[in-house]
């Protein structure tokens, strides 16, 4: 599935991945839009504003800084513990808010504790690490497959049955917070 047709109806939205894209210049490493604005593009939402990139190498903060030369940057928020960047930015009008995370395995020691993070170089082990199927679907942002879609855990088939699906038995354990997301 590619996405390319949903994107092309949306410029703002189109034009600022392919900036993503071009500042995302680590050979070995790919780069990834998931979660919600995967979901509300493939339903078709009006608004999609909040945006969650991953990438498989780099530092999300080198990669915020490439991005900050190239649009208009509010407010960038940097957190060093979980190697996260987020950022609050304005485009040809529209206000996103743009979070980017290096892919990772997080493992929890007791219920409801913070987790412990170990980063990986691959999108597959992060997508097992999320909350709902729906909120698994990937989007490739490469140049080499732009909007091709990655479904590692059927949230598309959830997504059309309109059925939230936890991707393991303890998620709600290991993250009590899910229970107010879902």
């Amino acid at each position: 599935m590619n996405l390319s047709s949903l994107l092309n109806n949306r410029k703002n939205l189109l034009d600022l991945l392919r900036i993503f894209s071009d500042c995302h210049v680590n050979e070995d490493g790919r780069i990834y839009l998931v979660g919600g604005a995967v979901r509300d593009l493939i339903l078709e939402k009006d608004r999609i504003n909040y945006l969650d990139i991953l990438i498989t190498s780099g530092q999300p903060f080198e990669y915020a800084q490439c991005l900050k030369r190239a649009i208009p940057v509010d407010r960038m928020i940097e957190d060093n513990k979980y190697n996260t960047v987020k950022l609050v930015a304005q485009y040809k009008g529209e206000c996103f808010s743009i979070d980017i995370n290096h892919t990772r395995i997080e493992n929890y020691a007791n219920p409801g504790s913070l987790p412990e993070i170990e980063w990986v170089d691959s999108l597959f082990y992060d997508i097992k690490r999320r909350d709902f199927s729906v909120n698994t679907i990937a989007m490739s942002i490469n140049d080499d497959s732009f909007a091709d879609v990655l479904n590692y855990s059927s949230g598309i088939n959830d997504l059309k049955a309109k059925t939230m699906r936890i991707l393991h038995e303890k998620s709600f354990l290991d993250d009590p917070t899910r229970l107010i997301r879902l």
